[in-house]
């Protein structure tokens, strides 16, 4: 299965053999800009132009929880590796860190301006990867917001940056054309 995110405000899981829509997930405000799968394939997460995410039942198509707290659009919401957080990044230069079955804001990373096009955790969940609006990459304390390093190297919008498996290392991706590897625990550019 293959899910995608549209403007339209809708998110399709398709069948990749036959091509076919099999679930059609409609909300009813804003574009959904990213969507993902749970790692146990049981729910989904979206990021909408409504400034919220939002989780869904995957098997029934019922929207479980709306993620409320931000105050611009939600550019990317992604499951930790267990499936119990998600964090959530937005243009209102903030990442939040949710518990999924309560639905409550668990870390509040702030500061990092002019906004944030992506987050993720690494492998074990100790640690969230931001990616700026402002050319740079930072490394959060996943527990408790605090930042830990700062990866400089891009001259653009830096739109993902994702730990390796092992999370020893991340690769970043830029508008300035520039794909990069960076070391995960002394900051160095491995490769570009």
């Amino acid at each position: 299965m293959i899910i995608t995110a549209s403007r339209d405000s809708s998110t399709k899981i398709w069948d990749i053999v036959s091509g076919t829509i099999l679930n059609n997930l409609k909300e009813k405000t804003g574009g959904v800009i990213s969507a993902e799968f749970s790692p146990d394939g049981k729910k989904i997460v979206t990021a909408s132009f409504d400034g919220t995410a939002k989780i869904w039942d995957f098997a029934s198509s019922t929207l479980l929880i709306i993620l409320k707290g931000h105050t611009g659009c939600v550019l990317s919401a992604r499951f930790s590796s267990n499936g119990e957080k998600i964090v959530t990044a937005s243009f209102d230069s903030t990442a939040k860190i949710w518990d999924v079955t309560s639905g409550t804001v668990i870390t509040d990373i702030k500061w990092h301006a002019p906004g944030i096009y992506y987050a993720e955790f690494s492998p074990d969940g100790k640690e969230i990867v931001t990616a700026s609006l402002n050319s740079t990459i930072k490394i959060w304390d996943a527990a408790s917001g605090i930042l830990r390093t700062e990866l400089k190297g891009h001259t653009s919008v830096v739109h993902t940056a994702e730990f390796s498996p092992d999370g020893k290392n991340i690769i970043s991706s830029s508008a300035d054309g520039s794909i990069k590897i960076w070391n995960s625990s002394n900051s160095k550019e491995l490769y570009s």
